[in-house]
C-alpha cells in the first residue's frame, strides 16, 4: 500500500497520529491570507521534479474539503492554495508532506 492509498483512507488527509495533536506545521497560519471566507496560502514545496509530481500534489490538495484551487510552480517550487471553509493551514502542508514532498512557507 503507497503513502497516497493511506491518506486518501484517512478523513483529513493528515499524518498525525491523534486528531488534535499539534502539528510542526502550525506557524504557516501566519502566512495565510485571508478575505472574508476565502483564503489563501503560497509554500515552497522540494523534491517535485515533473509532472507527474505536480499532477499528484495538485490533486491530493485540491482533493481537500473547501479547496478551490491548487497550482504548483514547477520552475519556482510555489504551491498556491485558495480555499473556503474550516480546513486548518497546517492539514495543507501534511499532505503534500504525506507524499513524500518537503514543505516550507
Amino acid at each position: 500500500m503507497t503513502s497516497t492509498d493511506l491518506l486518501a483512507r484517512s478523513p483529513d488527509w493528515s499524518l498525525r497520529a491523534e486528531p488534535g495533536e499539534p502539528s510542526k506545521y502550525d506557524d504557516i497560519t501566519a502566512f495565510v491570507e485571508r478575505d472574508g471566507k476565502n483564503q489563501r496560502l503560497e509554500l515552497n514545496i522540494s523534491g517535485a521534479k515533473c509532472a507527474a509530481c505536480l499532477a499528484k500534489i495538485e490533486k491530493s490538495v485540491s482533493s481537500l474539503e473547501g479547496v478551490s484551487e491548487a497550482r504548483l510552480n514547477l520552475s519556482t517550487g510555489r504551491l498556491a492554495v485558495a480555499w473556503s471553509g474550516p480546513l486548518p493551514a497546517p492539514t495543507i502542508a501534511e499532505t503534500v508532506e504525506g507524499l513524500g514532498y518537503g514543505v516550507s512557507a
